[in-house]
């Protein structure tokens, strides 16, 4: 379609008989082109060219009889054919991906074919000026559609002048159309087309000026005054692509979500916190203390959930409340006989109520001990104060991390998106330290299926990638995908625990937990003796290892906060901790082991000991971790086990041997067997027994298209 509008042109230049040999090659060229699209050959940019070549061909043959007339052939062909091969790939573009999805290169195309369309456009002279209509016709529109690339397309336009030979006052005289237009087209249409009129009406005072020369601008304002609106709102929607930066926006609203889970999470922590501060000082606080503080938990508890709460808040029920816990401390139990008429008149949950302050009374009474000084309370006061700043000032350091998007990637990913025809509006690299952390699209639905979308961001990050999540946008007929960097291992994990007596409590508790997308957390608790008092310690120092990193804490500060939790209560024991910390892209493991038994790490030339050199939490305020970090690969594997387990066997080079010799294939039967052998060695169960075992395998990628 380009080169008949092209050639056409061409044919009717000046009625001349070289324009007629050359519609008549056309015209023969286009029957011999309909006869091969009938025979279904697939038509190509090579194919056009030649056409282009030969339709020229009457040019070439009169321009021999002069050199000059010879050079001008050619050169015209040359443009010719470098002009339909810019409009060729600019169309193609356009009709696959719309305007806001060119390429650098292509938008550099479509600067050159809009110069060249405008030189020829400003060649149209009837007996008005019908360029000048169309220039200001396309500025108007454009200071709707594209606002301030309007100015830009005003610069084409007066390059077209200057080159076609003309004034370049009239180049001017458009520039500043396009920033009237601007400035004054968001506001009011009808505004800024008198606006243009009174500009040229103006402008024209300064130089010859004829009343005939104002018709053209007058013209395109009727013109663009009687466009209905809805249908510049769809060209709008054309060239800009309806609704933009729903990637940036989806991207700021995924931050603030991640901030809200990790404050949601802290105050499920000191949730904790407050609950195991309470158990270990409220025997240790005077009666009215511990009655305001019941009496402030049971309001939160009660009255914040009550859908009657707001008939009550005139009226203050903290002294009643306080009262009715005071009795119960005393009396040991509060019926309704003792509720006063102020809160029996206003509340109409008094069962449930009587029902939390006789459960927080016996609770009180049962945990209640003799203080041991004041300065002990201020002093455990104190180190939770302590704890709680430092997972403050730990949480800011998080935000403290530089996320930035990587411009020069996101190009570069969208550029070779467009260039295997996927249209993609809006592409953001996210990287951490110079590793990319996800990469976000915004691509039609219809591309969303495309394996080409992952096999382009690995060739720019050099990296397997997977699809995270996919989902259609308020944007109709377009999705936003997210990908991150894909995970190289699989983690198969195999539990396996006995208690030393049958039907008592396991002292031991264990941990499997996701952290991120690509680190796990898996450890063993042993509380110090047997029996509910361990499971207790251990229940409440495996809760809280894994609260503490949940929150993406350093694991120091995890390990002084629990520490600091576990100190005022060493009376009742300590525990240990073993923790690995699985990065399934990279194979490494961390390992912090506090007053653990050994780990055994099994790889294919070598089977090691990991051995512990501290104490329990609980014991000592400053806990020095034993730590340790190895990288694991497809096959490797690592047990964990309480003290239970590895003092069944005689030495721990023994129960190295036992590890290395079994032939692991399932990670559960083989975590059982491992706890079979230890009951075999260990018929007396002098111990609590718990072990667990993971192995890495390498990751299968399932096409998800």
């Amino acid at each position: 379609i380009i080169t008949i509008f092209y050639f056409g042109f061409s044919i009717i230049h000046n009625l001349s008989f070289v324009g007629l040999v050359n519609g008549a090659l056309v015209c023969a060229l286009l029957i011999i082109f309909c006869i091969i699209n009938k025979a279904k050959r697939k038509q190509n940019l090579l194919a056009m060219l030649i056409f282009c070549a030969f339709s020229r061909v009457a040019n070439i043959y009169f321009g021999f009889s002069s050199i000059k007339g010879m050079l001008f052939a050619f050169a015209d062909l040359l443009v010719g054919i470098g002009f339909c091969f810019v409009a060729y790939k600019l169309v193609e573009a356009l009709l696959q991906r719309g305007v806001q999805c060119l390429t650098r290169l292509e938008k550099i195309l479509a600067c050159l074919f809009s110069v060249a369309l405008f030189c020829g456009l400003t060649n149209i002279i009837l007996v008005i000026n019908v360029s000048k209509i169309l220039f200001v016709l396309i500025i108007l529109i454009c200071s709707l559609t594209l606002k301030q690339k309007t100015v830009y397309v005003a610069c084409f336009i007066a390059a077209a002048h200057i080159l076609t030979g003309q004034s370049a006052f009239n180049g001017m005289l458009y520039f500043i159309f396009a920033c009237v237009a601007v400035w004054i087209s968001p506001h009011n249409k009808l505004l800024s087309a008198c606006v243009v009129c009174l500009t040229d009406a103006i402008m024209g005072l300064f130089i010859s000026f004829k009343l005939l020369d104002l018709v053209p601008v007058i013209v395109a304002a009727l013109i663009f005054i009687l466009i209905p609106q809805k249908l510049l709102k769809r060209l709008a929607n054309y060239i800009t692509g309806g609704k933009s930066n729903l990637i940036s926006a989806y991207y700021l609203a995924k931050k603030q979500e991640n901030i809200k889970s990790k404050l949601s999470q802290m105050g499920q922590l000191f949730k904790q916190l407050q609950k195991s501060y309470r158990d270990l000082l409220i025997g240790q606080s005077c009666q009215q203390k511990v009655a305001q503080m019941l009496a402030s938990e049971l309001q939160t508890n009660i009255c914040d959930s009550c859908i009657n709460k707001l008939s009550c808040e005139n009226v203050n029920l903290a002294p009643c409340f306080e009262d009715l816990i005071s009795r119960a401390q005393t009396r040991g139990k509060v019926n309704l006989l003792d509720v006063p008429p102020l809160l029996s008149s206003n509340c109409n949950k008094i069962n449930v109520c009587l029902s939390h302050i006789n459960q927080m009374a016996a609770e009180y009474a049962s945990r209640a001990k003799i203080a041991k000084t004041e300065d002990d309370n201020k002093l455990n006061i104190s180190m939770q104060l302590g704890g709680t700043s430092k997972i403050f000032f730990e949480m800011s350091k998080q935000f403290d991390v530089a996320e930035n998007v990587n411009i020069k990637k996101s190009m570069q990913i969208q550029d070779g998106l467009h260039s295997k025809r996927i249209v993609c509006k809006e592409c953001i690299a996210v990287e951490n330290a110079n590793i990319v952390k996800e990469v976000l699209l915004l691509i039609r639905n219809a591309d969303a299926v495309n394996p080409e979308i992952l096999k382009t961001c690995e060739k720019f990050y050099n990296t397997k990638f997977e699809r995270k999540m996919c989902f259609q946008t308020q944007s109709a007929g377009w999705s936003i995908m997210s990908l991150i960097p894909c995970n190289r291992y699989d983690l198969l994990c195999g539990f396996a625990s006995k208690a030393k007596d049958i039907g008592a409590l396991n002292g031991d508790n264990y941990v499997y937990s996701k952290l991120t997308d690509n680190k796990y957390l898996l450890a063993i608790c042993d509380g110090m003796g047997h029996g509910t008092n361990a499971n207790d310690i251990s229940t409440l120092t495996i809760n809280l290892i894994e609260s503490y990193y949940k929150c993406g804490l350093s694991s120091q500060v995890i390990l002084d906060g629990v520490n600091g939790i576990l100190l005022p209560a060493s009376d009742r024991g300590f525990s240990t901790l073993d923790a690995c910390i699985v990065d399934t892209i990279s194979g490494e493991v961390d390992f912090i082991k506090i007053g653990s038994s050994i780990s055994v790490v099994k790889q294919s030339d070598k089977c090691s000991l990991i051995n512990v050199e501290s104490l329990p939490l609980g014991v000592v305020e400053t806990v020095v971790p034993t730590t340790h970090k190895t990288t694991l690969f497809t096959g490797d594997f690592v047990v964990l086990a309480s003290d239970g387990i590895v003092d069944a066997f005689s030495s721990n080079e023994e129960f190295k041997n036992f590890i290395n010799n079994e032939s692991v294939i399932n990670m559960q039967l083989f975590a059982e067997s491992i706890l079979e052998e230890a009951l075999a060695r260990n018929v007396a169960k002098r111990d609590d027994m718990t072990v667990v075992v993971f192995r890495l395998m390498q990751k299968k990628i399932t096409k998800l298209f």
